[in-house]
């Protein structure tokens, strides 16, 4: 059948597209399900990720008597040291300093103050 032309359907009439957002829409795009739970900010997750973790070595450092319980810190070797040498500080006991703590606005900050009485050698 050469040059057929088929029949034309009848014309449907369709709805105009809007020109504006309708009002379930934002900025003429249809809201989206968040795809992911909100997490917290990085930085507060590893502050408490830290802080948990040092107060679960402190609860085992709890359950190992005192003498048999390994230095972790360097103050901590110090004072061991000058307590088998017999020259250890009496104001620091050895330690050389102390860490002293301040809370300022939820924020908690820990510093080392070394000991005048020793210069922080911990030692006489």
């Amino acid at each position: 059948m050469p040059n057929a032309t088929l029949p034309r359907s009848p014309r449907v009439q369709r709805d105009p597209l809007p020109t504006r957002p309708q009002p379930h829409e934002t900025g003429g795009r249809q809201p989206q399900p968040p795809t992911e739970p909100a997490r917290p900010h990085p930085q507060r997750t590893a502050a408490t990720f830290e802080d948990r973790m040092l107060a679960e070595a402190r609860q085992a450092d709890t359950r190992i008597p005192a003498g048999r319980r390994a230095p972790r810190t360097a103050a901590e070797q110090r004072a061991r040291l000058n307590h088998a040498a017999g020259i250890a500080c009496s104001d620091c006991d050895g330690h050389g300093g102390r860490t002293s703590t301040t809370h300022t606005d939820d924020v908690v900050r820990t510093s080392w103050a070394r000991c005048l009485t020793c210069s922080g050698t911990g030692a006489r």
